[in-house]
């Protein structure tokens, strides 16, 4: 009996095992949007001295509707544009690179217009090119 109860212990240790392996990772699992290559102008004053294309993933809260959510893109593109043509969320220092944590912290309360609050937990940006970089 004993032995029995050993082996149905190994057992189960292997079949919980090889459950968490086969889990999808964090990351893999994680509700997003991924925007691609929105340009938004950088200007100062009225005169607009440059483009930035820039690339955002929206990171979702575990209880926003991820599909619903993806497929409203072009609203959170709408709304990045709109709030980009407002203010110029260019590095004042370098107008070919974005202020990121300004931009992001815009973009949250932005986006959160589109989705409400309590949906969005992070504005990543994934990547950035000006139309005209410093040389």
């Amino acid at each position: 009996m004993k032995k029995l109860l050993t082996v149905m212990a190994i057992g189960l240790l292997f079949a919980s095992t090889r459950v968490r392996a086969d889990e999808p990772s964090k990351e893999a699992t994680e509700p997003s949007v991924q925007l691609a290559n929105i340009g938004i102008p950088v200007f100062t004053g009225r005169t607009v001295i440059n483009y930035l294309f820039v690339s955002i993933k929206i990171h979702l809260t575990a209880k926003a509707p991820e599909i619903k959510f993806r497929d409203m893109e072009p609203y959170f593109r709408d709304a990045a544009v709109k709030a980009a043509s407002k203010t110029s969320f260019a590095d004042p220092k370098h107008t070919d690179k974005l202020d990121v944590p300004r931009f992001q912290a815009a973009m949250m309360i932005a986006f959160s217009q589109v989705t409400g609050p309590g949906m969005i937990k992070q504005v990543e940006v994934v990547e950035q090119n000006a139309e005209h970089p410093s040389h």
